[in-house]
């Protein structure tokens, strides 16, 4: 982890000099996950003599008392005059779990370091914060933390699932969330289906506050965002990233200036990290057709509703003009796999009704699934003059699951078509 992230606390006297380096929030996200809350501790020795005897302790301290168990060190070795000593390992200072997971909202902290040596003490106060279980601190370096809160594995992502099997029943014939199983037609065919059951539900987007960039920012579960049908773009991407986990696809969160909105690899691959912050990399992703963007901020009700084919559209706009603006992405599944755990879920939301998924249902328009998002070999529609549905073709593009609403392209390649349909 970068230490750019963290806090730099420092004091000094005649004798001694100390410096702290400490998160800048006590994040129950980066606790589960063990990452340490104090990177480095520094003693420099600014007298002319020696120093020998110095005792170390640093606590953290709430409103109500002591929060972990003092460290504490003692040099009996001589310091020369400017030698310097440092600390890494200091995981001893972190707070209980238990606490963290009841914390509803932020209370502030002190880290206090006391030197003493000659009969005489150096103090040194860190100010922080314990942010609250379901806060995430939106730092460039703590990316891979949002991952904790994407929770795959609840009766509210296996809700939308029924409704996602549902509308590919209906569809394709074939309700089955079978990952990568049957090729990235079938992968960008469950994307859509998820999309489209989380919007049938109308769930009201809701802006981001305005300081979005290095702050905390709470992140609701799945279960409270459909529940209360209400969410932001950063609450609605790490909902539509746990539906498409669950249902065997890897997922993405992309966080740009001030917003955030949801995508996937078309093929079942990883990227090299779980974060991901070069911008170049990222259009590159886009542009060759491995990553498809969507954004999920329309899924809400009213007339700026759309579809998955326009979700896709705008999500690609992002790459294009003011790509400048993006600042990563979080490739979810990979940081689950090797390097992040879930935070601890208390779904209590009750699951609509199963849904049958071995009938299929009477096709409804609310579906909406695009043109392009049927299965090969399905029953041609009306026809429309010379060049009717049996022609409409599924194009090899860099972005499948942008469906082309033409009755008919011409075969292109990859590079010829992205002109097309790219704005």
């Amino acid at each position: 982890m970068s230490d750019s992230v963290f806090a730099q606390f420092t004091a000094a006297d005649d004798q001694l000099a100390v410096a702290l380096l400490v998160q800048p929030a006590i994040n129950a996200a980066l606790v589960h996950n063990r990452v340490p809350l104090v990177r480095h501790l520094t003693l420099v020795n600014r007298g002319a003599e020696p120093l020998a005897d110095v005792t170390l302790t640093l606590e953290l301290l709430g409103p109500d008392g002591a929060l972990t168990e003092p460290w504490t060190r003692t040099l009996t070795a001589p310091r020369r005059p400017g030698a310097s000593t440092g600390w890494d390992d200091i995981s001893d200072v972190t707070p209980d779990r238990a606490l963290l997971y009841r914390t509803d909202e932020a209370f502030p902290v002190d880290y206090r370091l006391t030197v003493e040596a000659d009969d005489e003490a150096l103090t040194l106060v860190a100010p922080s914060r314990v942010l609250a279980h379901n806060e995430w601190f939106n730092s460039p370096a703590l990316y891979d933390s949002l991952a904790a809160f994407v929770r795959p594995n609840t009766r509210a992502v296996e809700a939308v699932l029924r409704s996602a099997a549902q509308l590919l029943l209906a569809r394709t014939g074939s309700g089955a969330l079978q990952g990568y199983q049957d090729g990235p037609e079938r992968a960008e065919l469950i994307a859509g289906a998820v999309y489209e059951a989380l919007r049938q539900l109308e769930i009201t987007y809701q802006t981001l506050p305005a300081s979005f960039e290095n702050t905390d920012q709470k992140v609701p579960t799945t279960a409270a965002v459909l529940d209360r049908r209400l969410g932001n773009c950063l609450d609605l991407s790490v909902t539509y990233a746990a539906c498409l986990e669950a249902a065997g696809l890897h997922p993405f969160i992309f966080i740009s200036e001030g917003h955030a909105f949801g995508g996937f690899l078309l093929e079942e691959e990883r990227l090299g990290a779980v974060a991901v912050t070069e911008t170049n990399l990222l259009i590159s992703m886009v542009d060759s057709g491995r990553a498809v963007p969507v954004e999920l901020t329309r899924i809400r009700p009213g007339a700026q509703s759309a579809t998955f084919t326009e979700a896709v559209r705008v999500g690609l706009s992002h790459f294009r003009g003011e790509g400048h603006r993006l600042q990563g992405v979080v490739e979810v599944h990979l940081a689950h796999r090797f390097a992040i755990q879930l935070l601890p879920s208390a779904d209590e939301l009750v699951a609509p009704a199963p849904v049958d998924t071995e009938t299929p249902p009477r096709r409804r328009s609310v579906a909406r699934l695009p043109a392009r998002c049927r299965r090969r070999g399905a029953a041609p529609a009306r026809r429309r003059g010379r060049r009717g549905a049996a022609a409409v073709r599924r194009l090899a593009c860099p972005h499948p699951a942008v469906f082309i609403r033409e009755p008919w392209w011409p075969p292109t390649t990859r590079a010829r078509l992205s002109r097309h349909v790219l704005p």
